[in-house]
């Protein structure tokens, strides 16, 4: 009967029936909606869900990284509940935009949360997906950032993955691009007596100033620093604006502006009459903001990582004698563990020349693909004594079989103490390296 209900909890959660009970509660995350699903049901006491619940809070003390932007194809195996988690750096100003496009069985739901590290040290939820596994986020702020991705029960899931950052603000001087920034946030000026509130974008004399978001023109003005300046707030943000040695101001205070909106033109007025003709742009809010992030584009070009199935579904292993796993898809990031020639992986992800790959005891890194190969073959050996085949490199785990002379088996692979083996019928698992030692004198 237990058995009965769990399937049909299964059902409903996969069939479309998650869409529906979405209605039923209010104020949570999608994600907080299937757990407390989960929790209500016979679901909670099986082993598969305890793993799920598990692996949700697991990707918090993950400590891979990757740089933006960043594209991955990643692989869930439904007898498997696992997690992935991104962590990263955001910086403020910018916009964080996560793509993913999933590929699995039925209606079955993936869920995308983003946390941002508080103050407090803390993991925080700040945004989830959409419907289309889709996430934009604003950051005023520079936030260490992680991302987790984890599908529902019982289901094999395909997805690629795009992490994207880009400006919050429309560069305020037409045509300007990152190589007009001349002069940054936090320079010294006046001999060091007071710091530079903002960037200096520099232009021909005349260049239209825009407007580099929706919002109203608050003051238009003169200075003894800044000249001729224009004030703006941006009312969705709850930011102020600052434009300064403007050649002149084509708007007026009170004003309503839209994004591109000319507000002035490009000039060296005020205290920058000795200097090329710019613009002087800060933003604040209770204080100057660094407004770098808000209008810097990224330079970097990205390609879509297209999902391999076949590289998924296989085991692998390491060929080379000794070689890194990585916490990033790079080798400028550190070392997670060392691994050695014949050391099992289960390939989880890919990004470009790296593979995001998972040992037997749930570790993840990186690793470059050049340093894996399929498990394909291996060494044969003839068994002299009965030996229990287990599911997992641990005595503890529960036993596939039991061999007894003089059945064959090859070694595949090895980790931890344990080789990983298959039978003449097929059979794969795990047996003692220590068995395994004494038997290598009998060899086909």
């Amino acid at each position: 009967m237990r058995l009965l209900i769990v399937l049909c909890t299964l059902i409903l959660l996969s069939c479309n029936g998650f869409k529906k009970v979405k209605d039923v509660f209010s104020g949570n995350t999608p994600y907080e909606e299937y757990k407390k699903l989960l929790e209500k049901t016979e679901l909670q006491k099986t082993a598969l869900a305890r793993q799920w619940l598990r692996a949700g809070k697991e990707a918090f003390q993950d400590s891979l990284s990757v740089s933006l932007p960043h594209t991955e194809a990643g692989y869930f195996q439904a007898s498997r509940p696992d997690a992935h988690a991104y962590r990263f750096r955001i910086k403020s100003g910018q916009k964080l935009t996560v793509a993913l496009e999933a590929v699995r069985n039925g209606e079955a739901t993936l869920f995308v949360d983003l946390f941002e590290n508080s103050t407090n040290g803390q993991w925080e939820q700040v945004a989830h997906g959409d419907s289309g596994n889709n996430l934009e986020y604003e950051f005023k702020a520079g936030r260490s950032c992680l991302l987790r991705i984890q599908p529902e029960l019982l289901v094999d899931f395909y997805y690629t993955l795009t992490i994207s950052v880009s400006p919050i603000l429309k560069n305020p001087v037409t045509g300007a691009t990152n190589l007009s920034i001349q002069s940054i946030f936090g320079d010294p000026r006046d001999g060091g007596l007071r710091s530079h509130e903002g960037i200096d974008i520099f232009a021909r004399r005349g260049t239209p100033v825009i407007a580099p978001a929706n919002g109203v023109i608050v003051r238009v003005g003169n200075t003894n620093l800044g000249g001729n300046v224009i004030w703006m707030k941006d009312i969705k943000r709850n930011l102020n604006y600052y434009f300064a040695h403007l050649d002149s101001q084509l708007v007026n205070s009170g004003k309503m502006v839209k994004t591109g909106d000319t507000l002035g033109l490009v000039g060296n007025t005020g205290n920058a009459k000795y200097t090329a003709p710019h613009l002087h742009f800060g933003i604040y809010q209770q204080g100057a903001i660094n407004p770098l992030g808000f209008v810097q584009t990224m330079e970097k070009s990205l390609e879509k990582t297209p999902i391999d199935t076949v590289t998924f579904r296989k085991p692998y292993k390491v060929i080379a004698q000794k070689v890194n796993l990585r916490k990033g898809p790079g080798m400028q990031y550190g070392v997670q563990s060392e691994l050695y020639q014949n050391n099992f992986l289960l390939i989880t992800g890919e990004s470009n020349s790296w593979y995001r790959a998972q040992l037997p005891d749930k570790q993840e890194g990186y690793i470059y693909k050049n340093l894996t190969e399929p498990i394909t073959g291996g060494p044969e050996i003839t068994l002299r004594r009965t030996v229990e085949i287990f599911s997992a490199p641990d005595s503890t785990s529960v036993p596939r079989a039991r061999l007894t002379p003089p059945d064959n088996l090859k070694l595949l692979a090895r980790y931890n103490g344990f080789e990983y083996i298959v039978t003449s019928e097929n059979i794969t698992g795990w047996i003692s390296t220590g068995f395994v030692n004494t038997q290598r004198a009998v060899k086909r």
